[in-house]
């Protein structure tokens, strides 16, 4: 099958959360070669009718599965979808589908939506193991999530830390509470967490307060975590507030931490996503306080750290975009 170029949602980049996948389209674009085809806006809204309509709706979805086409589209599709009418429902578009959350009782859904699709790729392993166990109908390939090659900076350049401790995201509950602990002990610590302004992220130092730095900002975003020395990861799972349905897929802020060159201390179940990624090597796990405070003791250990950090060039490189492309190619040959 002839991949002949990448759909792009042109308003995307305008979202903090999509703006890494801006990135990858430009990188897959350039390199694979590629065009990127911007969406036009009326193909949403001429899906969105059809969907109210039962008739249209059932005779466009006979044509989109039985009509022939002679090559796909690559699209990243930032959710996987149920129900509805969406470009990523449309035969000769490819999808990648980035967050999946859906429960083994709404599996069935999830077939229907993409019947029509030539194959499915899966940015987790762990997703993908859980599908292919589950006899997923509609064909698969494990395509996984990258770091930008512009955000992996040369061997042996370090960046200057301000920051002791970074909640990079939402506040993980258990490791607040294991700061705030040992801030009791150790009151000239400076942590810096993210708060939210309706839906534009801000973060409180709880030193200076109100960071007035541009942080919405991809640009801003990273300099922020290179800013930082030491940080905390947790997969989707582990955050009971989010619906994640006990998916612990790993996501692109393990790669931007390490490119940042922060030290990094995680909460997650291993599983096929985090034995890809390697994270107990690269993210010590940390289940207790104590484990808290001997993963710290390492961090604080400069020459520890030093070699530590020292690794992160040659294992980046092995998850750059770039290096996603042959695996993209050797999808296309197959399907």
């Amino acid at each position: 099958m002839v991949l002949k170029g990448i759909i792009s949602n042109p308003n995307a980049k305008e979202h903090r959360s999509f703006q890494i996948v801006y990135l990858w389209e430009q990188i897959i674009s350039i390199n694979y070669p590629l065009p990127i085809i911007p969406i036009k806006s009326y193909w949403n809204f001429l899906l969105r009718n059809i969907n109210k309509i039962g008739i249209f709706r059932s005779l466009f979805l006979c044509i989109n599965k039985y009509f022939p086409v002679s090559g796909v589209y690559l699209f990243f599709n930032m959710v996987a979808g149920e129900k509805g009418l969406k470009i990523e429902r449309l035969k000769n578009v490819l999808p990648v589908i980035i967050d999946f959350w859906i429960p083994d009782e709404r599996l069935k859904n999830f077939y229907d939506y993409y019947s029509a699709s030539k194959c499915l790729l899966i940015t987790s392993r762990e997703v993908y193991e859980h599908l292919k166990q589950q006899k997923c109908p509609i064909p698969l390939a494990h395509f996984p999530l990258s770091i930008p090659n512009e955000n992996v900076v040369e061997k042996n350049i370090y960046h200057a830390k301000e920051i002791d401790f970074l909640f990079p995201g939402r506040k993980d509950p258990v490791f607040w509470e294991y700061i705030k602990e040992y801030e009791k002990k150790h009151p000239d610590i400076e942590y810096v967490y993210q708060e939210l302004d309706g839906t534009i992220p801000y973060y409180i130092s709880n030193k200076r307060g109100r960071l007035k730095d541009d942080f919405f900002s991809r640009e801003g975003y990273i300099q922020l975590l290179r800013k930082s020395r030491i940080t905390f990861y947790a997969t989707p799972g582990m955050d009971k507030s989010k619906e994640a349905n006990g998916f612990n897929q790993v996501t692109p802020r393990f790669l931007e931490l390490l490119a940042s060159g922060c030290l990094v201390m995680g909460r997650y179940i291993e599983n096929p996503d985090t034995d890809f990624y390697n994270l107990k090597k690269y993210c010590p796990l940390v289940k207790s306080y104590e484990d808290f405070l001997q993963v710290l003791d390492s961090f604080c250990n400069p020459k520890w750290a030093e070699q530590h950090i020292s690794t992160y060039y040659t294992y980046l490189q092995g998850h750059t975009t770039s290096s996603r492309i042959p695996i993209l190619k050797e999808i296309m040959q197959k399907i």
